[in-house]
């Protein structure tokens, strides 16, 4: 809302309201009463402007223009096209901008505060900053907005009036209209064009406004400023061919009509890009559409390949780490540095003022949270999966494939699944490849790029950091106690969680994470005061040195809020921090308090007292207990910003806690922990746990202490009792009605030696991903490997695979035409063709003659059958790519033999009729493959058969590649 100086000076706050938001029973006002409106605020315009007004008070402003308070607001009111409200002002202020004075002396700056009192306004402001160079929209929202109030729209209504004609505006201008110019495309229309409103349209003639046929208004070029950036949407020419053919000849083709972007003679668009040639008035003979496209997509798009390209490397590789630390290692160091040095003087300058700390926690406190979300690098993750085995892997790709059903649109069921198992037997590293796997696939597909589709959690901190996730606490904003009947959280709470986690597609709830104790023996005890006088026990024995840490209770003054020091502690039970703690160094020690969960500083971590610093002259409490935890990447920051790999120890500082309503507590949340209690030793790992079940009185207690070993062998029992080794009836029931998650297996692992086994497989790099192929056992009783998209050139070095030899053909070696189209596909990128042959296998190389097709090929004697790999590269025109198959097909031996011809030919069989297909029916081929085999859901691996071979046939998933494995197997007398 803009405001028009001078401003009304007025005695109290007014509120204006048009009479046609009034209501419908309102009429609107008679000439004369306008008239008598006008006369009004005239004569306090003229008073304004020809008083000195300076020291005037606004009853004599009104008194000098002859009229009263109560005048003015009825004039107002009359006059008013939009509801407003006038501030309470004197006649001196009248040209100055509302502010506020608070504000005003935080931020030194211009300031103009007004009230949005209709959906117009708001819609109005928000549009300006989106779209500054399109004012004739003003025109369109203004014509909306008066409509919405002439038709009584109430505010949800009238603001979807007018967001409506906003988008309706921008549709018709994105669309080129039939004009003069036939050479224009429609991306330069849009980027050199506007089409104007009628207002705009002037009056003189002007060298760049042009008038459309057919009466269809104005357009003007652009002048002054260089053409407009064009968005437009980029579809994959693998996994959308006809979009991204489509999209092409829509942009950069020059066209009056849709139908001239596919004429009836051609079956596709892309056939009509790769074949077809149009007369444009500026040539007498046809140029080919496929010049006249790149030519307009080049003024466009510069580097597209070489961008397409990273982001593809991006999506399939993960983003590289500390790449800015690798292009600029000193600027990176001199950062880390600085980063370094500020944290330790902001440490300085609060460590003396603790009621500061009070203040900041204050501030702190409400029902604000931030999900952490777990981290991994594309390094660690693709280490872990090569490490799962054939169970973990069944488990792995069910939930990976409903994820890309997902994706795909095909709303897959909710599922829900429990993952059993003892201490160290790899659950939790299931869960770190499931979250990172399910994250890649999701989030790309999520409305905004900040928005959590998959939430990894766990019960305690200490188990949220070893998977890398959060607590249920911390992600749901729960209560420490959850009390029954549960009290519900309020609607600011809700409307928070639903709105960070409106678009969350999995949860992960993790119970029992790696953390390792590297501890002879960890006493578990049911109570408190079994662990108390186990380590009272402990640190007599092992410390030489030992001192007790009183803690600093303050009382804080109700009225001045001030805090007195306490000649002592209270007392106070183990769920506050400990009134004494006896400590020295070489004591086991347990975190007590969750510090910075994302540095691993979380309630429940183990480590050895190094020594301790003493405190400042006047200070009872130590400077801080350093102490080195067991897990060694404690205390280290994100893997994004640290290069230390040292394991150091960590400084332990006091923390304040309130004790009751008037007091708190200064002391290190540290315990010591050569024994713990059941509840504190979930989220551990041992190899040896020595448990009394002496005091267990709850169900599932003993079966938390026993699950904390990952062998019997390191399992020491004490006070044995059978009887409290049980678990409440509802889960016991629970468990058994659960179904089994998995389904049957396709195909039998352990396959017969009478079988003769081929694999297909798209890699997409051979050299990046052969460790992730050695460690698949999938491969493991295969005879043949048949690859794809190796993306190797002639001098690279064959990566060994055990048992394997690879014979390969890299594209630069596959095309000897020097005809054009073969030179340009000979020089790109990637490509190549390859089969790893297990080793004492019999066969035959085939060679191909003058073949422009990346092939290649050998023959198995022992079922007499030729195999050629291909890979036709999305850019190969059909038409030709056909004929350079039917020599190949013909040099292929004829005999009484099979032949198989299999190989990503990148033209999906299941949304269009394949010309490949059909072509290869003609030479006595069947295409036996019909399930999908990319996570695009797309058919564009193909595998053709000769003969009369009996084949059974599987898709396997992978991890690494945008395509599944394919098996076949055959047969072997």
């Amino acid at each position: 809302m803009q405001v028009q100086f001078p401003t009304t000076t007025v005695k109290k706050h007014i509120y204006f309201r048009t009479s046609t938001q009034s209501g419908p029973s309102v009429q609107k006002p008679s000439k004369q009463r306008l008239a008598f409106a006008k006369d009004i605020l005239l004569r306090l315009w003229k008073t304004v402007n020809n008083t000195n007004i300076e020291n005037i008070t606004t009853q004599n402003l009104f008194i000098a223009a002859g009229i009263t308070q109560e005048e003015f607001e009825t004039a107002s009111n009359v006059l008013t096209k939009r509801t407003t409200v006038t501030i309470k002002r004197k006649p001196a202020d009248i040209w100055i901008n509302q502010y506020n004075p608070t504000l005003l002396r935080c931020w030194n700056a211009n300031m103009d505060l007004q009230y949005i009192t209709d959906a117009y306004s708001c819609v109005m402001y928000i549009i300006s900053y989106i779209s500054k160079a399109e004012r004739e929209m003003g025109l369109v929202l203004e014509n909306a907005r008066t409509e919405a109030a002439e038709g009584n729209c109430d505010a949800q209504d009238a603001m979807k009036k007018i967001g409506g004609a906003y988008f309706r505006q921008r549709e018709i201008q994105a669309r080129p209209v039939s004009f003069q110019f036939d050479m224009l495309c429609y991306a330069s229309f849009s980027s050199d064009y506007r089409v104007l409103s009628p207002s705009q349209i002037p009056k003189k003639p002007s060298q760049y406004v042009f008038e459309l046929q057919n009466d269809l208004g104005y357009i003007r070029k652009h002048s002054r400023t260089e053409s407009a950036i064009v968005a437009y949407p980029r579809f994959s020419k693998i996994k959308n061919p006809e979009l991204y053919f489509k999209s092409s000849l829509q942009l950069f083709l020059p066209h009056r009509i849709d139908d001239q972007l596919k004429p009836l003679k051609f079956k596709t668009y892309q056939e009509m890009y790769s074949n077809g040639a149009v007369s444009l008035v500026s040539s007498k003979e046809p140029q080919q559409v496929k010049t006249i496209v790149e030519s307009n997509r080049h003024l466009f798009e510069q580097n597209a390949d070489e961008l397409d390209e990273a982001q593809d490397l991006l999506e399939k590789q993960g983003p590289l780490e500390d790449a800015w630390a690798l292009i600029a290692p000193e600027s990176e160091a001199e950062r880390l540095e600085a980063q370094e040095e500020k944290e330790h003087l902001d440490d300085e300058a609060g460590s003396e003022i603790p009621d500061l700390d009070i203040l900041n926690k204050k501030v702190r406190k409400g029902t604000d949270f931030e999900v952490r979300q777990s981290i991994f690098t594309c390094q660690q993750i693709q280490h872990l999966l090569r490490q799962l085995n054939i169970e973990q892997k069944r488990v792995f790709y069910q939930i990976r494939q409903w994820c890309l059903d997902k994706v795909n649109g095909k709303n897959p069921h909710p599922f829900k699944v429990f993952i059993n198992g003892g201490a160290g037997t790899g659950k939790s590293h299931l869960i770190k490849c499931l979250c990172y796997e399910t994250n890649k696939i999701l989030s790309p597909h999520a409305p905004n790029p900040d928005d959590i589709v998959v939430l990894i959690t766990a019960p305690t901190a200490t188990a949220a950091f070893n998977i890398g996730g959060t607590t249920l606490h911390q992600a749901f904003s729960l209560s420490k106690s959850l009390p029954f009947p549960y009290v519900y959280k309020r609607d600011d709470e809700i409307n928070k969680l639903r709105t960070k986690l409106q678009n969350l597609q999995i949860l992960i709830i993790d119970e029992i994470s790696m953390h390792s104790v590297p501890l002879d023996s960890l006493h578990i005890f049911a109570t408190n005061k079994e662990i108390d006088s186990h380590n009272s026990k402990m640190i007599d024995k092992v410390c030489e040195e030992t001192v007790t840490i009183m803690a600093q209770d303050y009382d804080r003054n109700p009225k001045t809020g001030e805090l007195i020091l306490r000649p002592a502690p209270y007392d106070s039970t183990h769920d506050y921090l400990p009134a004494q703690l006896l400590i020295g160094p070489n004591a086991r020690v347990m975190l007590t308090r969750n510090i910075d969960i994302t540095i691993g500083l979380v309630n429940g971590v183990i480590g050895t007292v190094i020594s301790i610093l003493p405190g400042q002259k006047g200070s009872s409490l130590p400077h801080a207990i350093k102490v080195l935890f067991d897990n060694e990447n404690i205390g280290r920051k994100p893997i994004t910003s640290s290069h230390s790999t040292e394991h150091i120890p960590i400084d332990i500082t006091p923390i304040e806690e309130s004790l009751r309503k008037n007091a708190v507590r200064y002391q290190f949340p540290l315990q010591l922990a050569w024994a713990c209690t059941t509840h504190k030793v979930q989220g551990i790992t041992t190899d040896k746990a020595v448990i009394s079940m002496k005091n267990i009185f709850a169900a599932g207690m003993a079966y938390v202490a026993l699950s904390r070993v990952k062998s019997k062998d390191g399992l020491l029992l004490q006070d044995l009792d059978e009887d409290k080794i049980y678990c409440t009836e509802q889960i016991s029931t629970a468990l058994q009605r659960m179904p089994k998650y998995l389904v049957e297996q396709h195909y039998d692992q352990n396959l017969k030696q009478n079988q003769l086994r081929i694999l297909l497989h798209n890699i997409q790099g051979l050299i990046p991903h052969i460790e992730d192929l050695q460690a698949n056992s999938d491969i493991q009783n295969v005879n043949f490997i048949c690859l794809t998209e190796t993306w190797m050139e002639s001098n690279s070095v064959s990566p060994n695979l055990t048992n394997f030899n690879l014979i390969h053909k890299p594209r630069s070696s596959s095309y000897s035409s020097a005809k054009g189209i073969f030179e340009d596909l000979s020089n790109k990128k990637h490509g190549g063709v390859g089969i790893y042959v297990r080793n004492q296998q019999q066969y035959t190389q085939l060679t191909f003659e003058s073949c422009n097709i990346e092939c290649v090929g050998l023959r198995i004697e022992n079922i007499k059958t030729n195999i050629v790999v291909i890979y036709r590269p999305e850019s190969y025109t059909t038409s030709i790519f056909l004929e350079q198959l039917q020599q190949l097909l013909v040099a292929i031996p004829q005999d009484d033999g099979s032949t198989i011809v299999l190989g990503d030919f990148n033209e999906d069989i299941l949304k269009s009729n394949s010309t490949i297909q059909m072509f290869m029916k003609q030479f006595g081929f069947m295409q036996i493959l019909h399930n999908p085999t990319t996570d695009g859901d797309t058919l564009i691996d193909h595998v053709y058969v000769r003969g009369k071979l009996q084949i059974s046939l599987d898709t396997i998933q992978t991890y690494y590649s945008y395509h599944n494995m394919v098996l076949l197997q055959i047969p072997v007398d």
